[in-house]
């Protein structure tokens, strides 16, 4: 009689992706209501233009809003410019 054999299956651990943060130029400063052009970390492949709609008050991040066709998405990014 054979032995049977006992294959275990491989364990796939999790990548751990590495984000580039995206900060805004110095020379770029991000007003409320401007539009501009960003690649989202969460979504999306490439860059995304979108609304600035929060900038924290001592310019350390801001929200953009991007238009998506499953509805509007926001993400923060990394300063606010000069």
């Amino acid at each position: 009689m054979k032995k049977k054999r006992h294959y275990t299956k491989p364990m796939f651990r999790a990548r751990k992706e590495v984000v580039e943060v995206e900060e805004a130029a110095s020379g770029e400063a991000a007003e409320l209501g401007e539009t501009v052009s960003r690649r989202p970390a969460t979504f999306g492949r490439g860059r995304m233009r979108g609304k600035v709609v929060y900038v924290h008050p001592a310019g350390r991040f801001h929200v953009v809003e991007f238009e998506t066709r499953g509805g509007v998405i926001r993400e923060c990014f990394r300063g606010a410019g000069a």
